[in-house]
């Protein structure tokens, strides 16, 4: 097994995470959507691992309102999200939002799942270091479902998705990854049903998985990627150039 091996079988359209901006805006440019008319939202996981690709994301589209939480579950709500659509710019009476939604996940050189290097740290290091942690849990039944007023996110993350796996799952961490991915995604849905409207702002989602390989650097899996304009929803393709 080998990094490159786990990329294949896993990650098999994964982009370098400049490559995926450009074509972030690529996609969305003959709809109207420019760096100076949109407001970008980032919801990634609050490891610094994650910071390359909101750093990626500002070079692209400008300076973005950042929705990061535990593991890149969007935790924060209405109030959130009604403050950074504010924040658009506006074009001819439209608005224009493009949010990014990511889980990440570690790789070592031997194809070592949740492993990473960080830098100024002896030896490898986790990531996530959260789903880690409760993927531990998991395999020794011991995942706490009680709110902890001291550890929020992490007691919200727990809750959520023991729902999504049910009684005696027992996922590996790609598994377990992709469940968080599906949970981001399902929940920034729900917050843009509830904060957008249609007839006033246009709007693109592009979900998936933050992929940290050997010599640090990362990759973007894209798993959902999608347009929405005057409330009419178009697939967007990515992986290819």
């Amino acid at each position: 097994m080998s990094y490159q091996s786990v990329i294949t079988e896993h990650f098999a359209r994964a982009l370098d995470e400049s490559t995926f901006v450009d074509r972030t805006l690529a996609a969305l440019a003959p709809s109207g959507f420019t760096a100076d008319n949109t407001i970008a939202c980032v919801a990634v996981c609050r490891d610094e691992l994650c910071s390359s690709l909101q750093l990626e994301v500002r070079q692209t589209w400008g300076e973005a309102f950042n929705m990061s939480s535990l593991a890149g579950v969007t935790f924060c709500g209405v109030t959130t999200f009604r403050t950074a659509h504010a924040h658009s710019p506006t074009d001819q009476n439209k608005e224009h939002y493009v949010y990014f939604s990511m889980a990440h996940i570690g790789i070592g050189a031997g194809g070592e799942l949740g492993q990473c290097m960080r830098k100024g740290r002896t030896g490898s290091s986790m990531a996530c270091g959260a789903l880690v942690a409760l993927l531990g849990e998991i395999h020794c039944g011991s995942v706490s479902l009680e709110p902890d007023p001291n550890d929020t996110e992490l007691s919200q993350l727990s809750q959520r998705l023991s729902q999504r796996l049910g009684r005696g799952a027992t996922p590996d961490l790609i598994e377990l990854t992709e469940v968080v991915r599906l949970e981001a995604l399902e929940t920034l849905e729900h917050m843009i049903a509830l904060t957008v409207d249609p007839a006033n702002a246009d709007y693109a989602l592009f979900n998936g998985v933050q992929v940290h390989g050997p010599g640090q650097r990362s990759l973007v899996w894209p798993a959902v990627s999608y347009l929405v304009v005057d409330g009419v929803r178009t697939e967007l393709e990515l992986s290819r150039g």
